[in-house]
This record gives C-alpha cells, sequence and structure tokens, in this order.
C-alpha cells in the first residue's frame, strides 16, 4: 500500500476516533450523572415507617405502596396521594404512575377507601400493592396546580398546602421510571450507545497505531 494512502487511512481512523469520543463524552454529559444512580441501584424506604422527607428529596426510591388515598390527576401518567410518615406527623405527597402501573395502584385506592371506611372493625387488607422507583422531585407548576385543585376541591386549605414542614400536604412527586427528570429505559440505553462508542474510539486508535 503507498505511504500516502496509509497516512489517509490513518488520518480517517484518527478522525473517526476523535468523534466517537465526542459522541461518548456528550452522553455522559448528558446522562452520566443519572445513569450512575440508576446503577448504583434506588434507596428502599417503607413509606409507613418514619422518614425523613426533606432528606428523601432528589434521591433514587424505591417503595412498595399499600396505601394511597386519591387520585389527583387521571392523565398519564397518573397522579395519585400516597401518604408517609415521619417522626413528627403522616404527610402527603404525590405519587405517578405508568399506563402498565393502573390497574395495582386503582386497587390499592379501593382498598385504602375500604379501610378508611371501614366502621365495624371487619376490615382486612386484600394484598393490593404497587412497586414505585424513581426519583422524589418538587412538581412542576402544572402538576402542582392539579395537587391542589383537588386538595380544594376536597375540603383542604392552603395552609395545609406546601413545601413548608409544618403542612400536611407537600408539593413533591415520586415519579416511577424516573431518574432526575430522564427514563430509566433511555438511561439504559444511552449507556450502552456510550460504552459503544468508546470501544469504538479505542479501537479506531489502536487501528491507527498499527503499521
Amino acid at each position: 500500500m503507498p505511504h500516502s494512502h496509509k497516512k489517509k487511512t490513518r488520518a480517517v481512523k484518527c478522525c473517526l476516533a476523535v468523534g466517537l469520543l465526542a459522541i461518548a463524552a456528550a452522553i455522559g454529559v448528558l446522562f452520566g450523572p443519572s445513569a450512575l444512580v440508576l446503577a448504583q441501584g434506588p434507596t428502599r424506604i417503607d413509606p409507613l415507617a418514619d422518614n425523613d422527607v426533606g432528606a428523601l428529596r432528589g434521591k433514587y426510591l424505591e417503595a412498595d405502596l399499600d396505601t394511597l388515598v386519591g387520585c389527583y390527576a387521571e392523565t398519564a401518567p397518573r397522579g395519585y396521594i400516597m401518604p408517609v410518615n415521619t417522626p413528627g406527623a403522616t404527610v402527603y405527597i404525590g405519587v405517578e404512575l405508568p399506563k402498565s402501573k393502573l390497574a395495582d395502584a386503582d386497587a390499592v385506592v379501593a382498598d385504602t377507601q375500604r379501610m378508611v371506611n371501614d366502621a365495624d372493625g371487619s376490615y382486612r387488607w386484600d394484598g393490593s400493592r404497587v412497586t414505585v422507583r424513581g426519583t422524589l422531585q418538587p412538581m412542576d407548576a402544572e402538576t402542582e396546580a392539579q395537587f391542589r385543585a383537588y386538595l380544594h376541591e376536597a375540603g383542604f386549605g392552603d395552609d395545609e398546602i406546601g413545601p413548608d414542614d409544618t403542612c400536611a400536604f407537600r408539593p413533591l412527586v415520586l415519579t416511577d421510571g424516573k431518574i432526575n427528570g430522564h427514563r430509566t429505559a433511555l438511561l439504559i440505553f444511552a449507556s450502552a450507545a456510550a460504552l459503544l462508542a468508546l470501544f469504538g474510539a479505542v479501537g479506531m486508535t489502536l487501528a491507527a497505531r498499527k503499521k
């Protein structure tokens, strides 16, 4: 092979290596922190044990929910209200679930209503449960408006709804299948793409160095 052709081939491989490295770096910047959280796995909590809601904010959590007291948003993902016990009192936050978990969530709501309405002590838990994995974040403006509208209609006032530690209802939402706003499926795909790009860059670099 002529020397000039070898140089051109080597230059092309080097350019490809740089391009693949740039792709891997871009994916890392966009999704790296969330992908790292996904790789570390969720922190498991029991909502009905004593929890520090403030300390849980922003964390990737996993919980089995057997108590949901209502549904504040019918749109997908559907928003439910879940109780979380704290050392001082029970507070209520939002949880958003995808279509695949709505049947289980609705069964939990129905079972919770039977518990609340039990007048003769005959209630027995029917085993309804739904598992959620996601990050606990402040609600966006639209979600908080839905949350407040539902609670106002139920008879609660603004003094009972808010981020303040004295409020029973907190505009926080645990969104199933999301970490820092990124879908977990997207994070898995992005991580695989970044690894492929990195391995490709290494391969191109090694190939360019061959005589």
